[in-house]
């Protein structure tokens, strides 16, 4: 580690998991941190997909999430446990899990990397959607014009995507929350300035901290907050025009859950949020971690009284 508090990584090293660093070796060492990244996002697609279609693993994947920001406090736990932060690295969609070589990203561009990934992800998902759709261009049925075939294949293009980016928004909420308090964060150094807890090479309110600053608050309205007050009043929707037959991309919000707790999905974002925020905003340890379990067992409680699945296996 290097720079101010160890944020960084030294040139000429490398690091999976922030947990275990290796010496960058030439050539093959920058081959091998490519192919493990492209190896991380496929990981997460992946994971996506099976949590999309599984119950049991998208709750296990929530679980899991919330494990590993509780894993990030800093607390005395045990070194064995080194392995499985890592673990808990990767299902927690840290774009940093695997860092290049033989120069590491620094947390400037690690944060606007982490929020615009949802993003990433939608271009990603158009174009494979798309370029599977493209037959649709091709279909000269009813004499159809050419800009019909373009809104047929605009249309289902979109209807295929949409389902998956909100799935991946969701899946990597967590870490949207954690970039977007941690910018707004600021920490006094022994210097007597203040710089960002989540960049602590950027001083605070001054020139480079500005831009992530107002992209902070732009994420934490449209996406902290607007993502589960959005699921929210989606699946109500849904439930009061009596509409959860029908087949959609956003089914899987609701399709889990009894009706009187339809809406329990933005119920699961906002205990990340939770979480969230406590890591970023309370400094003190034990602090954070009285905080973190009280927020913990009042959601146990609350789903220990609702029992808001269909599947008695999933309460």
């Amino acid at each position: 580690r290097t720079g101010r508090m160890c944020a960084g990584v030294a040139e000429g090293w490398f690091n999976v998991g922030s947990v275990f660093f290796f010496r960058c070796s030439g050539a093959g060492s920058e081959a091998g941190t490519v192919i493990a990244i492209l190896g991380t996002v496929l990981a997460w697609l992946g994971m996506n997909q099976l949590s999309s279609n599984y119950d049991a693993l998208d709750m296990a994947l929530l679980f899991l999430q919330i494990t590993g920001m509780v894993a990030a406090f800093p607390l005395r736990w045990h070194p064995n446990l080194s392995l499985l932060n890592t673990v808990l690295g990767l299902v927690n969609f840290e774009v940093d899990f695997v860092s290049p070589c033989p120069k590491a990203l620094d947390a400037e561009a690690l944060f606007y990397i982490q929020l615009f990934l949802p993003l990433m992800f939608a271009v990603g998902y158009g174009t494979w959607y798309g370029s599977r759709n493209w037959l649709l261009l091709l279909d000269r049925s009813g004499d159809s014009s050419l800009g019909d075939r373009l809104r047929r294949w605009r249309g289902q293009t979109w209807f295929d995507m949409k389902g998956q980016v909100l799935s991946m928004t969701i899946v990597g909420y967590h870490q949207i929350c954690l970039k977007s308090f941690g910018a707004l964060k600021c920490k006094t150094m022994q210097d007597g300035g203040d710089y960002l807890k989540l960049a602590p090479e950027i001083e605070c309110w001054s020139g480079r901290h500005w831009p992530m600053a107002v992209l902070a608050v732009i994420y934490i309205i449209l996406i902290v907050v607007g993502l589960p007050l959005g699921v929210f009043l989606y699946t109500r929707g849904k439930r009061t025009r009596n509409d959860l037959v029908r087949a959609c991309a956003f089914d899987f919000l609701y399709d889990r859950y009894e009706v009187d707790w339809i809406w329990w999905h933005s119920l699961l974002i906002v205990r990340r949020a939770i979480i969230a925020f406590i890591l970023m905003v309370i400094d003190t340890p034990m602090l954070q971690g009285a905080s973190a379990a009280v927020v913990l067992a009042a959601f146990i409680v609350i789903h220990s009284h609702a029992q808001p699945f269909i599947d008695d296996s999933l309460d």
